[in-house]
């Protein structure tokens, strides 16, 4: 994408602007910013969001002035009944304004993130706002809250809602995220996956069999014997052809199924030693 310019770049709407120096938290100290945190409340729902968001920061002995974080976050699947589990580190310098964070120099879309602290209370919150750019979107941005629990407590409310509105944020729109992080569910086989489209597609194959049937239904109007039987052998015709169709569909779905049955023989005395 960046090396061929495949996508050209979003420009910068000004949805997600520099906020006002006066709405930063200049006394946030990197060193509480330190072990596992909960993202427990976001702004934008394409980023921030995600289920059990549990984030590890540490700073190098050598280097105070840099934190990286390993971001843990989930994509929920299959209607919400399965997951997939992402992670990725990202490392960020600290500006001399301390409320300042960047997460420049990446290779991957040549992203860059900017965070802003917005107010911090030492070991039990980070609020920040972060805006920033890659090859495909300059502009982008949100906010995200992090604490210690991995729910947002009831009590921390009020003063972040008055640090968003000093960042020109509505806390209304914040969403609280879901940290219980269940365990993953019984892992479905390829074997199961593979039936259960099957049925799908069975059931779908027979619906679309029978609407193009019913689309056929004779409405014959007699302008005389001849255009009568001609529109008989018109609608026999189509008739025929989706007669044509249900068959040749079910052909197809046959030859899935033994295909599938034989593989799945050949699987279960493969791994399983069992026999059909």
């Amino acid at each position: 994408m960046s090396e061929k310019k495949c996508v050209p770049q979003r420009v910068d709407e000004g949805v997600y602007p520099v906020p006002p120096d006066c709405s930063l938290d200049t006394k946030f100290s990197l060193a509480d910013f330190q072990g596992r945190w909960y993202i427990t409340a976001g702004l934008n729902t394409l980023f921030d969001t995600f289920p059990c968001q549990e984030h590890y920061f540490a700073s190098p002995p050598s280097d105070p002035k840099v934190v990286v974080g390993e971001i843990n976050w989930r994509i929920p699947t299959n209607n919400g009944k399965d997951f997939i589990q992402r992670s990725t580190v990202q490392r960020f310098v600290q500006q001399e304004n301390p409320a300042i964070l960047l997460n420049h120099g990446n290779e991957y879309l040549h992203y860059e993130d900017d965070w802003y602290i917005l107010k911090s209370k030492p070991d039990e919150y980070v609020f920040i706002y972060y805006r920033g750019q890659n090859d495909a979107w300059k502009g982008y941005g949100g906010a995200t809250v992090y604490t210690r629990e991995r729910t947002l407590p009831e009590k921390y409310v009020p003063e972040l809602r008055e640090a968003a509105e000093a960042a020109g944020l509505d806390w209304n729109e914040f969403v609280l995220t879901d940290n219980s992080c269940p365990a993953k569910p019984a892992r479905v086989g390829p074997f199961e996956e593979l039936e259960e489209d099957l049925e799908r597609v069975e059931e779908f194959a027979s619906k679309e069999v029978d609407a193009l049937e019913r689309s056929v239904e004779p409405e014959l109007k007699s302008f005389g014997r001849g255009f009568t039987v001609l529109e008989r052998e018109v609608l026999e015709a189509e008739r025929e052809v989706v007669r044509e169709v249900a068959d040749e569909e079910r052909k197809v779905l046959e030859e899935v199924k033994k295909l599938y049955v034989e593989e799945r023989s050949f699987f279960d005395k493969l791994l399983f030693g069992r026999r059909k």
